[in-house]
């Protein structure tokens, strides 16, 4: 456990060595509160990081009256802790923070979609924007315990097709991921390991073996879960590690390479075929 030696805060003692390591742990611990963004980890203790210490008192430990404090014995500082050390012994290293920014790539990978969604994948900036479709949010599993979504939601109608980001090799198929939606998982010859996950179906001959693929070739069909909601729920994997990509033991409960797709997707290009 991380320990310090003063408590830090709202009108607290505020040591410089002892803000950097409270602000580290919120950083740490940013996606388990709604809208949670990084802060400086300076040893300047201001409105910001005041500002998420309450958050975190309130949305993690449901105070009703939190008092914005770290104290060096306190809840909030081992409610920190609790959140950064992997559950499971053995499991990989908690990528939280996840990187913002995977391999460089020598061409922008084509977008897994014939047109770019309408509903926003993006981290929300205003609270009447709010989604939980960007890399991040908050997600809980069946028995209430939080983790953070490994990938960003394209929402688009069911049987949408889904195709190849880059040339690639099928890993595996499994029709069991999600909410009785599938995934497809492709080793990219870009580096980057994908899963295109909630889908209803694998494409005539990528269920099985470990066939080639090409840039923009059909792989799937977007599926639907059982909230009735349409999407392509897609993973970007930096292929640094190998072993499964679902693991406990980290917020993500994904394996240790897992990288925001953000930005990929952004650059990445709309073929003129799949419009």
């Amino acid at each position: 456990m991380v320990t310090i030696s003063a408590s830090v805060g709202l009108d607290g003692d505020n040591l410089p060595a002892d803000a950097k390591v409270v602000q580290s742990l919120l950083n740490q611990n940013r996606n388990r509160i709604s809208g949670g963004r990084e802060i400086r980890e300076d040893g300047v203790i201001g409105p910001k990081t005041i500002a998420l210490i309450t958050a975190f008192q309130v949305e993690v430990l449901k105070w009703r009256e939190p008092d914005s404090l770290v104290e060096p014995d306190g809840k909030t500082l081992k409610a920190l802790n609790a959140g950064t050390k992997p559950g499971v012994p053995g499991a990989h290293a908690d990528p939280m923070p996840a990187p913002m920014k995977g391999p460089p790539l020598e061409k922008p990978i084509s977008f897994p979609l014939g047109h770019r969604p309408a509903c926003d994948y993006h981290y929300p900036t205003t609270r009447r924007d709010w989604h939980h479709r960007y890399f991040g949010a908050g997600r809980k599993d069946d028995k209430g315990h939080f983790r953070a979504h490994a990938g960003v939601d394209l929402i688009a109608p069911p049987e949408t097709p889904i195709y190849a980001i880059d040339d690639g090799v099928v890993v595996s198929y499994s029709p069991k991921f999600f909410e009785n939606t599938g995934a497809l998982i492709v080793r990219h010859a870009n580096g980057l390991t994908i899963r295109y996950g909630e889908t209803s179906r694998a494409a005539p001959g990528l269920a099985h073996g470990s066939p080639p693929v090409k840039r923009g070739q059909l792989l799937a069909y977007v599926g639907k879960n059982h909230k009735g909601t349409s999407m392509l729920h897609i993973e970007f994997y930096a292929g640094t590690i190998t072993g499964g990509l679902s693991m406990p033991g980290n917020l993500f409960q994904r394996r240790g390479d897992l990288i925001n797709p953000t930005a990929y997707l952004d650059n990445a290009i709309v073929e003129p075929a799949h419009g």
